[in-house]
């Protein structure tokens, strides 16, 4: 028969839920953490939409005049609670916000490039110290332009003072890279009229 020790199970699951799971800027992430930072946010939904209940309640005559007005009001309200609610989840795991940065690099390039390729090439030049693994480095797709495929590499960097020269060694870094991939990077196209004796050339 195996003898239970509860001291040792208690050890074992406060080793268990400390545990860190996963890193978010360098802060280690735990079970616990994790959990509790849900629990923040699950709070905060909850709260947003009871006083919005209780706004339309106490209030919605009042805001009857302007039939969307009401809406936009507890819409307006229920949003900011929920990024208040996330950035205190955030904190509560240890992440200081106030000393992280997020860079965004603004990007195009040439009709029929790879886009997978491109958001490779340009994830390929975030590896450098002063840029965070966590969160992730991201490149997102904003569209079709006039001459151009339109990207956006996003990334995180642990000293805000330094963002203006990370930002720089970015793009040097992206050019180099871009050209070896070759991967075009389009002058702006424009078509010229040229009128002589009336007649457009």
């Amino acid at each position: 028969m195996i003898d239970f020790n509860p001291t040792e199970g208690l050890r074992l699951l406060q080793k268990i839920f400390t545990a860190p799971i996963f890193t978010l800027g360098d802060s280690p992430v735990s079970v616990m953490s994790f959990f509790a930072a849900t629990m923040i946010i699950v709070g905060g939904t909850m709260l947003s939409r009871l006083i919005q209940k209780l706004l339309r309640s106490q209030f919605g005559s009042r805001l009857s005049f302007e039939r969307g007005l009401g809406y936009a009001l507890t819409r307006m309200l229920h949003y900011t609670m929920i990024a208040v609610s996330v950035l205190v989840a955030i904190q509560s795991v240890g992440v200081n916000l106030t000393s992280l940065t997020v860079l965004g690099g603004f990007f195009g390039v040439a009709y029929g490039s790879d886009t997978e390729r491109v958001r490779e090439t340009a994830l390929s030049v975030t590896a450098h110290e002063e840029i965070l693994s966590e969160p992730r480095p991201s490149v997102r797709f904003l569209g079709f332009g006039d001459s151009s495929l339109n990207f956006e590499l996003l990334v995180w960097i642990r000293d805000p003072r330094k963002q203006f020269h990370t930002k720089s060694l970015i793009y040097f870094e992206l050019e180099k890279a871009l050209r070896r991939a070759k991967i075009e990077i389009p002058f702006p196209q424009r078509d010229v009229h040229v009128r002589s004796g009336g007649s457009a050339v």
